[in-house]
Protein backbone atom coordinates (compact mmCIF):
# COMPACT_ATOMS: atom_id res chain seq x y z
CA UNK A 1 0.00 0.00 0.00
CA UNK A 2 2.16 3.13 -1.14
CA UNK A 3 -1.60 5.72 -0.89
CA UNK A 4 -3.00 7.43 2.17
CA UNK A 5 -6.87 6.40 3.05
CA UNK A 6 -9.13 7.65 5.06
CA UNK A 7 -12.21 5.85 6.32
CA UNK A 8 -15.14 6.87 8.59
CA UNK A 9 -18.18 5.62 10.29
CA UNK A 10 -20.65 6.95 12.20
CA UNK A 11 -21.68 6.45 15.98
CA UNK A 12 -25.30 5.40 17.02
CA UNK A 13 -28.18 6.17 19.43
CA UNK A 14 -30.81 3.37 20.97
CA UNK A 15 -34.09 4.36 20.22
CA UNK A 16 -35.80 2.03 21.14
CA UNK A 17 -35.34 -2.07 22.28
CA UNK A 18 -32.24 -1.43 24.61
CA UNK A 19 -32.06 -4.44 26.45
CA UNK A 20 -35.25 -6.11 24.91
CA UNK A 21 -32.90 -6.88 21.94
CA UNK A 22 -30.67 -9.58 24.19
CA UNK A 23 -33.96 -11.20 24.43
CA UNK A 24 -34.46 -11.37 20.80
CA UNK A 25 -36.97 -8.45 20.27
CA UNK A 26 -36.05 -5.95 17.93
CA UNK A 27 -34.14 -2.62 18.40
CA UNK A 28 -34.23 0.62 16.67
CA UNK A 29 -31.11 2.79 16.21
CA UNK A 30 -30.21 5.84 13.87
CA UNK A 31 -27.00 6.53 12.77
CA UNK A 32 -25.91 10.09 14.67
CA UNK A 33 -23.54 12.85 12.70
CA UNK A 34 -19.95 11.97 15.01
CA UNK A 35 -18.02 10.19 13.12
CA UNK A 36 -15.00 8.15 13.88
CA UNK A 37 -12.17 8.65 11.61
CA UNK A 38 -9.12 6.55 10.64
CA UNK A 39 -6.18 7.31 8.28
CA UNK A 40 -3.68 4.93 6.69
CA UNK A 41 -0.22 6.63 5.45
CA UNK A 42 2.39 4.70 3.91
CA UNK A 43 4.80 4.12 6.49
CA UNK A 44 9.07 4.09 6.23
CA UNK A 45 9.76 2.50 9.06
CA UNK A 46 10.58 -1.23 9.53
CA UNK A 47 7.00 -1.73 10.93
CA UNK A 48 3.58 -0.40 11.61
CA UNK A 49 2.91 2.32 13.54
CA UNK A 50 -0.74 3.25 15.24
CA UNK A 51 -1.61 6.21 17.13
CA UNK A 52 -4.54 8.17 18.80
CA UNK A 53 -4.30 11.01 19.23
CA UNK A 54 -6.75 12.65 22.19
CA UNK A 55 -7.23 9.03 23.61
CA UNK A 56 -3.52 7.87 24.57
CA UNK A 57 -0.41 9.82 24.59
CA UNK A 58 1.38 5.62 23.66
CA UNK A 59 2.55 5.38 20.19
CA UNK A 60 1.67 1.58 19.05
CA UNK A 61 4.66 -0.06 17.50
CA UNK A 62 3.72 -3.72 15.82
CA UNK A 63 4.98 -6.20 13.49
CA UNK A 64 3.10 -8.71 11.65
CA UNK A 65 4.37 -12.13 11.77
CA UNK A 66 2.95 -15.54 10.51
CA UNK A 67 1.81 -16.00 13.81
CA UNK A 68 0.52 -12.62 13.69
CA UNK A 69 0.34 -9.48 15.16
CA UNK A 70 3.67 -8.94 17.23
CA UNK A 71 3.57 -5.66 19.86
CA UNK A 72 6.87 -4.35 20.03
CA UNK A 73 5.37 -1.76 22.62
CA UNK A 74 2.20 -0.21 23.46
CA UNK A 75 0.03 -2.73 22.61
CA UNK A 76 -1.58 -2.61 25.98
CA UNK A 77 -3.99 0.46 24.82
CA UNK A 78 -4.56 -0.96 21.36
CA UNK A 79 -6.60 -4.18 22.12
CA UNK A 80 -9.96 -2.85 19.88
CA UNK A 81 -7.36 -2.34 16.82
CA UNK A 82 -5.90 -5.92 17.22
CA UNK A 83 -9.08 -7.54 17.58
CA UNK A 84 -10.56 -5.71 14.53
CA UNK A 85 -7.17 -6.60 12.16
CA UNK A 86 -7.01 -10.14 13.36
CA UNK A 87 -10.86 -10.74 13.03
CA UNK A 88 -10.84 -9.65 9.10
CA UNK A 89 -7.42 -11.53 8.52
CA UNK A 90 -5.87 -8.94 7.43
CA UNK A 91 -2.20 -8.76 5.43
CA UNK A 92 0.01 -5.45 5.90
CA UNK A 93 2.48 -6.00 3.11
CA UNK A 94 3.67 -2.64 3.29
CA UNK A 95 4.34 -0.94 6.61
CA UNK A 96 1.76 1.65 7.63
CA UNK A 97 1.00 4.53 10.02
CA UNK A 98 -2.47 4.21 11.36
CA UNK A 99 -4.39 7.22 12.96
CA UNK A 100 -7.48 6.62 15.23
CA UNK A 101 -9.50 9.40 15.26
CA UNK A 102 -12.38 9.64 18.18
CA UNK A 103 -13.01 13.18 18.85
CA UNK A 104 -15.97 14.10 18.07
CA UNK A 105 -17.49 11.59 20.25
CA UNK A 106 -16.05 14.13 23.38
CA UNK A 107 -17.98 16.93 24.47
CA UNK A 108 -17.15 19.85 23.41
CA UNK A 109 -17.70 21.62 26.67
CA UNK A 110 -15.96 19.05 29.42
CA UNK A 111 -14.53 17.02 26.83
CA UNK A 112 -16.41 13.46 28.31
CA UNK A 113 -16.68 10.73 25.87
CA UNK A 114 -20.54 10.48 25.12
CA UNK A 115 -22.45 7.19 24.93
CA UNK A 116 -22.92 6.94 21.36
CA UNK A 117 -20.77 3.99 20.45
CA UNK A 118 -17.39 5.51 19.57
CA UNK A 119 -15.75 2.21 19.71
CA UNK A 120 -18.44 0.75 17.53
CA UNK A 121 -18.13 3.67 15.18
CA UNK A 122 -13.94 2.90 15.01
CA UNK A 123 -14.35 -0.74 14.36
CA UNK A 124 -16.20 -0.27 11.29
CA UNK A 125 -14.07 2.57 10.30
CA UNK A 126 -10.86 0.60 10.99
CA UNK A 127 -12.42 -2.22 8.56
CA UNK A 128 -13.21 -0.46 6.22
CA UNK A 129 -9.49 0.94 5.78
CA UNK A 130 -7.96 -1.85 6.01
CA UNK A 131 -9.77 -3.75 3.61
CA UNK A 132 -8.10 -0.99 1.25
CA UNK A 133 -4.67 -2.06 2.94
CA UNK A 134 -4.96 -6.06 2.02
CA UNK A 135 -4.28 -6.85 -1.19
CA UNK A 136 -6.06 -10.26 -0.50
CA UNK A 137 -10.20 -10.04 -0.74
CA UNK A 138 -11.24 -9.22 2.90
CA UNK A 139 -14.12 -8.72 4.41
CA UNK A 140 -15.33 -5.44 6.22
CA UNK A 141 -18.06 -6.22 7.86
CA UNK A 142 -17.01 -9.34 9.26
CA UNK A 143 -13.89 -7.55 10.79
CA UNK A 144 -15.79 -5.18 12.19
CA UNK A 145 -18.45 -7.62 14.02
CA UNK A 146 -16.09 -9.70 14.80
CA UNK A 147 -13.62 -7.50 16.19
CA UNK A 148 -15.72 -5.41 18.36
CA UNK A 149 -17.18 -8.52 19.72
CA UNK A 150 -13.91 -10.02 20.47
CA UNK A 151 -12.97 -6.88 22.23
CA UNK A 152 -16.19 -6.46 24.50
CA UNK A 153 -15.21 -9.91 25.54
CA UNK A 154 -18.65 -11.42 24.01
CA UNK A 155 -20.73 -8.79 25.40
CA UNK A 156 -23.31 -6.69 23.64
CA UNK A 157 -25.51 -7.58 20.94
CA UNK A 158 -24.32 -5.60 18.24
CA UNK A 159 -27.04 -2.89 16.98
CA UNK A 160 -24.28 -0.84 17.69
CA UNK A 161 -21.74 -1.91 15.10
CA UNK A 162 -24.76 -2.49 12.60
CA UNK A 163 -25.86 1.16 12.45
CA UNK A 164 -22.12 2.16 12.18
CA UNK A 165 -22.10 0.34 9.20
CA UNK A 166 -25.47 0.72 7.46
CA UNK A 167 -25.54 4.33 8.63
CA UNK A 168 -29.24 5.80 8.42
CA UNK A 169 -32.12 4.40 10.78
CA UNK A 170 -32.30 0.53 10.98
CA UNK A 171 -34.36 -2.00 12.74
CA UNK A 172 -31.89 -4.39 14.19
CA UNK A 173 -32.05 -8.37 15.46
CA UNK A 174 -29.72 -10.07 17.61
CA UNK A 175 -27.68 -12.96 15.82
CA UNK A 176 -29.22 -12.04 12.52
CA UNK A 177 -27.32 -11.16 9.67
CA UNK A 178 -27.81 -7.53 8.36
CA UNK A 179 -30.23 -5.02 8.98
CA UNK A 180 -33.44 -3.37 7.83
CA UNK A 181 -33.42 0.18 6.57
CA UNK A 182 -36.56 2.70 8.04
CA UNK A 183 -37.48 5.69 7.09
CA UNK A 184 -37.73 8.91 9.85
CA UNK A 185 -41.24 9.47 9.80
CA UNK A 186 -41.68 13.12 8.84
CA UNK A 187 -43.95 14.20 11.36
CA UNK A 188 -41.48 13.11 14.33
CA UNK A 189 -38.71 15.50 15.84
CA UNK A 190 -36.18 14.65 18.62
CA UNK A 191 -33.82 16.03 20.49
CA UNK A 192 -31.10 14.31 22.25
CA UNK A 193 -29.34 15.66 25.37
CA UNK A 194 -26.06 14.84 27.51
CA UNK A 195 -26.51 13.79 31.38
CA UNK A 196 -23.39 14.93 32.31
CA UNK A 197 -23.06 11.76 34.10
CA UNK A 198 -21.35 8.55 31.92
CA UNK A 199 -23.18 5.78 32.31
CA UNK A 200 -21.03 1.45 32.69
CA UNK A 201 -23.05 -0.21 30.34
CA UNK A 202 -20.52 -3.40 30.85
CA UNK A 203 -21.65 -3.52 34.50
CA UNK A 204 -25.53 -3.28 33.60
CA UNK A 205 -25.00 -5.90 31.00
CA UNK A 206 -23.35 -7.93 33.79
CA UNK A 207 -26.10 -7.63 36.14
CA UNK A 208 -28.90 -8.62 33.78
CA UNK A 209 -27.11 -11.72 32.32
CA UNK A 210 -26.75 -12.84 36.08
CA UNK A 211 -30.44 -12.58 36.25
CA UNK A 212 -33.23 -14.82 35.96
CA UNK A 213 -35.71 -14.17 32.88
CA UNK A 214 -39.36 -11.71 34.19
CA UNK A 215 -42.06 -11.05 33.53
CA UNK A 216 -40.80 -7.06 33.14
CA UNK A 217 -38.29 -9.21 30.71
CA UNK A 218 -40.74 -10.20 28.83
CA UNK A 219 -43.10 -7.59 29.02
CA UNK A 220 -39.87 -5.25 27.51
CA UNK A 221 -39.32 -7.28 24.68
CA UNK A 222 -43.16 -7.16 23.54
CA UNK A 223 -43.08 -3.48 23.88
CA UNK A 224 -40.14 -3.39 21.55
CA UNK A 225 -42.02 -5.34 18.84
CA UNK A 226 -45.08 -3.34 19.14
CA UNK A 227 -42.97 -0.10 18.40
CA UNK A 228 -40.99 -1.69 15.95
CA UNK A 229 -44.69 -2.26 13.99
CA UNK A 230 -45.30 1.64 14.77
CA UNK A 231 -41.40 2.10 13.34
CA UNK A 232 -41.91 0.85 9.75
CA UNK A 233 -45.55 2.60 9.69
CA UNK A 234 -43.20 6.11 9.82
CA UNK A 235 -46.42 7.28 11.45
CA UNK A 236 -45.27 10.10 14.02
CA UNK A 237 -48.93 9.78 16.72
CA UNK A 238 -48.73 6.12 16.35
CA UNK A 239 -44.84 5.52 17.45
CA UNK A 240 -45.62 8.33 20.03
CA UNK A 241 -48.52 6.45 21.24
CA UNK A 242 -46.23 3.39 21.71
CA UNK A 243 -43.42 4.52 22.83
CA UNK A 244 -44.62 6.01 25.87
CA UNK A 245 -46.23 2.38 26.45
CA UNK A 246 -42.16 1.22 25.67
CA UNK A 247 -40.88 3.85 28.42
CA UNK A 248 -43.47 2.36 30.56
CA UNK A 249 -42.17 -1.36 29.74
CA UNK A 250 -38.84 0.10 30.51
CA UNK A 251 -39.24 1.33 33.88
CA UNK A 252 -40.26 -1.94 35.58
CA UNK A 253 -37.63 -3.66 34.10
CA UNK A 254 -35.21 -0.98 35.48
CA UNK A 255 -36.88 -1.46 38.87
CA UNK A 256 -36.91 -4.97 38.99
CA UNK A 257 -34.05 -5.77 37.84
CA UNK A 258 -32.25 -2.68 40.00
CA UNK A 259 -30.38 -1.21 36.65
CA UNK A 260 -31.09 2.37 37.33
CA UNK A 261 -31.80 3.21 33.55
CA UNK A 262 -33.43 6.38 34.66
CA UNK A 263 -30.98 7.68 37.37
CA UNK A 264 -29.05 10.46 37.07
CA UNK A 265 -31.60 12.74 36.33
CA UNK A 266 -33.45 10.93 33.27
CA UNK A 267 -36.29 9.83 35.30
CA UNK A 268 -36.77 14.03 36.34
CA UNK A 269 -36.63 14.57 32.44
CA UNK A 270 -38.98 11.89 31.75
CA UNK A 271 -41.31 13.59 34.18
CA UNK A 272 -41.49 17.18 32.57
CA UNK A 273 -41.88 15.56 28.94
CA UNK A 274 -44.29 13.92 30.09
CA UNK A 275 -45.98 17.19 31.14
CA UNK A 276 -45.35 18.58 27.74
CA UNK A 277 -46.88 15.64 26.06
CA UNK A 278 -42.99 14.37 24.95
CA UNK A 279 -41.65 11.12 25.26
CA UNK A 280 -38.02 11.09 26.87
CA UNK A 281 -36.16 8.05 27.44
CA UNK A 282 -32.63 7.52 27.65
CA UNK A 283 -30.65 6.29 25.15
CA UNK A 284 -28.85 2.55 25.33
CA UNK A 285 -28.01 1.62 28.61
CA UNK A 286 -28.87 4.61 31.15
CA UNK A 287 -27.78 5.61 34.11
CA UNK A 288 -26.32 8.61 32.66
CA UNK A 289 -24.86 9.40 29.35
CA UNK A 290 -27.59 10.25 26.56
CA UNK A 291 -31.33 10.73 26.37
CA UNK A 292 -33.54 11.78 23.76
CA UNK A 293 -37.10 13.72 24.06
CA UNK A 294 -39.86 12.84 20.89
CA UNK A 295 -42.84 14.76 19.50
CA UNK A 296 -44.84 15.60 16.98
CA UNK A 297 -44.47 19.22 18.04
CA UNK A 298 -41.61 20.85 16.63
CA UNK A 299 -42.38 24.11 18.68
CA UNK A 300 -42.62 22.02 22.49
CA UNK A 301 -39.71 19.70 21.23
CA UNK A 302 -37.62 23.26 21.32
CA UNK A 303 -39.03 24.55 24.20
CA UNK A 304 -38.13 21.56 26.21
CA UNK A 305 -34.69 22.23 26.01
CA UNK A 306 -34.98 25.07 28.85
CA UNK A 307 -36.31 22.43 31.02
CA UNK A 308 -33.73 20.01 30.23
CA UNK A 309 -31.45 22.96 31.14
CA UNK A 310 -32.76 23.59 33.89
CA UNK A 311 -32.43 20.12 35.24
CA UNK A 312 -28.37 19.86 34.50
CA UNK A 313 -28.65 18.36 31.07
CA UNK A 314 -27.69 20.04 28.11
CA UNK A 315 -28.72 19.46 23.99
CA UNK A 316 -26.20 17.65 21.77
CA UNK A 317 -26.01 18.62 17.84
CA UNK A 318 -26.80 15.50 16.81
CA UNK A 319 -28.54 14.64 13.26
CA UNK A 320 -29.24 11.15 11.70
CA UNK A 321 -26.09 10.32 9.71
CA UNK A 322 -27.66 8.63 6.60
CA UNK A 323 -24.26 7.59 5.18
CA UNK A 324 -22.43 4.39 7.31
CA UNK A 325 -18.83 3.38 7.31
CA UNK A 326 -16.83 4.65 4.06
CA UNK A 327 -14.14 4.93 2.73
CA UNK A 328 -13.69 8.61 1.71
CA UNK A 329 -10.51 8.44 -0.86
Amino acid sequence: MRRSIVASAPGKAVLSGEYAVLDGAPAVAMAVNRRAVVRVEPGDEDHHIVEAPGFSATIGRFTIEPSGLRWLDGGEDYALFEAVLTAGGVRLTDTCRFTLDTEAFRDKDNGDKLGLGSSAALSAALAFALSECDEQDSHPMVAAVGGHREFQGGSGSGVDVATSLAGGLIEYRMGESGWLLLDWPEDLHACFYYSGVSADTRARLARLGSAAKDPTRLDLAEASSRLVERWRTSHAESILTELRRYVDALKHFSDAHELDIFGAGHDRMAESARELELVYKPSGAGGGDVGVVFGSDRMSVEVFSSVAESLGFHPLDIELDPLGARVSQ
